[in-house]
């Protein structure tokens, strides 16, 4: 019996990634195993660490290669590589610091013969990214994708149909600066006429953490202008739509660095607390201000997670994280509205980046008794 199957190659760039490597393969294998009925899965690994190399990887449900390079290339260099090496009809590029769900293949899958390029949701600190930060919809209408920036977060909520990748293109635009080569990447694929499709489901799970590259923020900031300067310098776009992305360009100060600021702010704030002695005088600042109270954080974002694990490693509990939008939170702890405190709380930590004042005012509304301080009064 002739096997009709498409296969699915997932390419993963790894630097300094080893550790990453057992959850990867429990990962794909867990998706190639419930796809096995309409694919066939390899996995093809390329470490651009010259001095670690990775030896080979077994297993009966995916064929799995290894491409050890003896110079460091770069991710976007090591993508092209897996990409120009691998054979499936569907590309995906996994980063070794990725999450997907067991079903991430087929619902991805799913949606493959309706574009060039499957776009799934995607889940960071347990909630849907696109219900705050980011437009879902207009990523699929051409003139507001150019408009608006690159909102497909990371290339691995992204299925790709191999023959719409235009590698030639790619290849010939290596970047200096590294952190936007996908962008670039999707905006070569709409120049060449790509679709792109939705997937409504949540398939894909972002994760922020002091080692992940996307907050090397000046590289980050500096490849995405180099982007649009060689998109525009190149001819690739009618010219109304060289208009739309150089307003853009001439916005992208004023709208996307706050983002980044907010990374920023995230990033400096760690350091601080972790600096010298890995959080153990901020942990006693904590206690002095603390005495008998019970205590609360504020915000159930990535300095939220670290607060916690930070502070728990030193013996103080936090009894439960505040956020307004609660029930889109994922936590090992419970999550609460601010109207709904526990009695039992006598001070709360505030770690949101923006409007920190107006939150305090809401929650003294509720508990005048509480003490409410921010987490730079601990700094």
């Amino acid at each position: 019996m002739l096997n009709n199957k498409k296969k699915t190659s997932i390419i993963t760039p790894l630097y300094r990634g080893k550790t990453y490597l057992p959850g990867l393969l429990e990962m794909i294998v867990d998706n190639a195993k419930n796809a096995k009925d309409i694919t066939d899965v390899e996995w093809i690994i390329v470490n651009d660490d010259p001095n670690e190399t990775i030896s080979s990887l077994e297993n009966d449900s995916v064929k799995i290669s290894i491409i050890n390079h003896a110079t460091n290339l770069g991710v976007q260099l090591s993508r092209i590589e897996g990409i120009e090496n691998c054979n499936g009809e569907y590309v995906v590029m996994l980063d070794q610091d990725d999450l997907i769900m067991q079903n991430y293949l087929t619902s991805q899958l799913s949606e493959a013969d309706k574009g060039d390029a499957v776009i799934c949701r995607v889940k960071q600190d347990g909630r849907d990214i696109y219900e705050s930060d980011y437009t879902f919809d207009g990523l699929f209408i051409r003139d507001k994708y150019l408009s608006n920036g690159n909102s497909i977060i990371s290339p691995g909520q992204v299925l790709l149909k191999k023959t719409s990748i235009p590698l030639k293109e790619w290849k010939s635009h290596i970047l200096k600066y590294s952190g936007a080569d996908d962008h670039l990447l999707w905006l070569l694929m709409l120049s060449k006429g790509a679709s792109f499709a939705p997937n409504d489901n949540v398939v894909f799970e972002r994760i922020i953490n002091m080692k992940n590259n996307c907050l090397d923020l000046e590289s980050l900031y500096l490849s995405e202008f180099e982007v649009l300067d060689i998109v525009l310098s190149n001819g690739y776009y009618s010219d109304e739509e060289e208009q739309l992305l150089t307003n853009y360009k001439n916005e992208f100060v004023r709208s996307e660095l706050n983002k980044y600021s907010k990374f920023n702010y995230i990033i400096s704030t760690l350091n601080r607390i972790l600096y010298a002695d890995n959080g153990e005088r901020f942990s006693e600042i904590v206690k002095e201000k603390m005495t008998d109270k019970h205590l609360a954080i504020y915000g159930g974002g990535v300095l939220c997670k670290m607060l916690i694990s930070i502070l728990t490693s030193y013996g103080i509990k936090v009894e439960c994280v505040v956020d307004r939008n609660h029930e889109a939170i994922e936590m090992p702890l419970p999550v609460v509205a601010p109207e709904s405190i526990p009695n039992d709380i006598g001070m709360i930590i505030i770690t949101v980046y923006k409007g920190a004042d107006e939150i305090k005012r809401n929650l003294q509304s509720h508990n005048r008794e509480m003490r409410i301080v921010f987490l730079s009064e601990l700094l």
